[in-house]
């Protein structure tokens, strides 16, 4: 398992990179969240979805990073230069550790819930958690939840699509505004 941080401190790809960080509240809700303006990049970063490129990083894109301490899961939203979300990458994670700064960090568990911009769905890298599981790197029992996590995440993500948007284009144009 990997241990990542908010503000993604290390990432090679990134040549000139700025960014911001907010603790927030909404509707009961509360966490933190980082936006990262990725400046200039080495090179293009292309992920998959359902077996298609796309492209998760370039010159001039954002990752606005959304964490809450009680979920299984930690959300980077990409936005590409024209302020377009791109899609929303789901981290499924063993434990969010929630520290007000930049340096709050989660234990990734393989398994991540991708969605597009129009809802479609995908899940990515059961082989790898299938594959720690084999090799003793997790338990039965974290290998049932993170599938569990995911599928609970997969069911409610179509219905709840409109409001992430407005409150992931709401928490971008808060944080850009620190960059002016």
């Amino acid at each position: 398992m990997k241990r990542k941080e908010l503000g993604r401190y290390g990432w090679r790809n990134v040549l000139e990179r700025k960014d911001f960080h907010c603790c927030w509240e909404k509707n009961g809700l509360q966490g933190e969240a980082a936006l990262i303006h990725i400046i200039k990049a080495a090179k293009t970063g292309v992920g998959q979805f359902r077996g298609e490129p796309v492209v998760i990083y370039q010159d001039d894109y954002h990752w606005l990073q959304i964490a809450m301490a009680d979920c299984h899961w930690w959300l980077t939203v990409m936005v590409d230069s024209s302020g377009e979300i791109t899609q929303y990458y789901f981290d499924i994670t063993l434990e969010n550790q929630l520290l007000g700064s930049r340096d709050s960090w989660f234990t990734d568990i393989y398994l991540d819930v991708v969605m597009m911009p129009d809802g479609r769905l995908d899940l990515l890298d059961a082989d790898e958690l299938d594959e720690a599981l084999q090799d003793g790197e997790i338990t039965a029992e974290q290998h049932q939840m993170a599938h569990l996590w995911a599928q609970e995440l997969m069911k409610e993500l179509p219905q709840q699509l409109p409001k992430l948007k407005v409150f992931c284009e709401e928490l971008f144009t808060q944080l850009k505004e620190e960059e002016k």
